[in-house]
């Protein structure tokens, strides 16, 4: 899928959200009216999960001092970026 048919099918309301310590430019979209995130590919995700390019992962966040900026995210599991609903080819 490229850029323009993701972008094509999202709402003007989707906000995209860029994460301090994620380091890949956006780490999820969000719609503004229901809250719910989603992926770079445009597919909902959990409130646990960030994605880069390609792979969604789902995370701990990390605080180890009082600063705003002062958090890391621990890898739990990965994914690929894509439609868990979509049926998949049974070979």
């Amino acid at each position: 899928m490229t850029e323009d048919e993701i972008y094509a099918r999202m709402p003007e309301w989707i906000m995209g959200v860029e994460d301090w310590n994620w380091y890949d430019g956006i780490a999820y979209y969000i719609d503004k009216k229901t809250w719910q995130k989603y992926s770079r590919h445009w597919y909902p995700i959990a409130g646990d999960e960030l994605c880069k390019r390609w792979k969604i992962f789902k995370v701990k966040r990390i605080v180890y001092w009082k600063g705003t900026r002062d958090y890391k995210y621990e890898i739990l599991s990965e994914r690929p970026d894509e439609d868990v609903n979509e049926p998949t080819e049974v070979s």
